[in-house]
């Protein structure tokens, strides 16, 4: 709609333009519309741009425009919609096929389920449904992909290549950490890094060898006496 002072700006409020409105309002002119029809005051305050219709009135701090219809501020939007087709189905919203959350051309309003509408949308959630690759390259297959809290993708790839990461640093500082024992063998105390030992030394691992060796040979030589009544043959 055009500005009723003959400029080419487009009208915005009482059908004239912001330029025309403000000189108006300063010299207490102000034009007077009053349009009993309230559907023909609701659709007064959009005008056509471009392909959309743009709601000239109120608007909240995320764009969207406020009407009040029925007694009470409700989203402009949703009384275009509803004005056309009828009420909204339960469990959907409206999702702006043009981007433009100020628009309220019927035809460019599209009752979807609350994740098609982020999925379209432009926010972070949208852009991360859209991706086909995690961050290191691993394509988002059935089978590389762990579904978590219902939507969240997780890559099966990235996470067994964390896990073997992990292990590796927790073997790493096994063996960088340097640890105080007791020797089992010759009672001698002596450090030591990586897995747990008990013996200092390999003299004192041979020595702890050789007496378990002579302690099997004395059973064996035992056990044969005790078998022959007394006597080895």
């Amino acid at each position: 709609m055009e500005c009723a002072e003959n400029c080419d700006r487009n009208a915005t409020k009482r059908g004239v333009c912001d330029m025309h409105y403000k000189r108006l309002r300063r010299a207490g002119a102000l034009p007077v519309m009053r349009i009993a029809d309230p559907v023909a005051r609701f659709w007064a305050k959009a005008t056509t741009s471009g392909a959309c219709m743009i709601w000239t009135g109120q608007r909240n701090h995320d764009g969207y425009g406020l009407a009040y219809w029925e007694g009470r501020e409700r989203l402009a939007h949703r009384v275009s919609y509803e004005l056309t087709f009828g009420p909204v189905p339960p469990g959907l919203e409206l999702d702006h096929t043009c981007r433009n959350r100020a628009c309220v051309r019927p035809d460019h309003l599209d009752a979807v389920t609350h994740r098609v509408n982020v999925i379209r949308g432009c926010g972070q959630a949208a852009v991360n449904a859209a991706k086909t690759h995690c961050k290191r390259g691993h394509a988002f297959t059935p089978e590389n992909t762990r579904i978590v809290s219902g939507s969240k993708r997780h890559c099966r790839t990235c996470a067994r290549l964390a896990g073997i990461a992990r292990a590796a640093a927790e073997k790493a500082d096994r063996h960088a950490a340097v640890i105080e024992a007791t020797c089992l063998e010759c009672g001698r105390i002596f450090t030591y890094a990586g897995f747990r030992r008990t013996i200092c030394s390999v003299e004192c691992t041979t020595e702890r060898t050789r007496r378990g060796v002579r302690r099997y040979q004395a059973a064996q030589r035992a056990a044969r006496l005790g078998d022959s009544g007394g006597h080895d043959s």
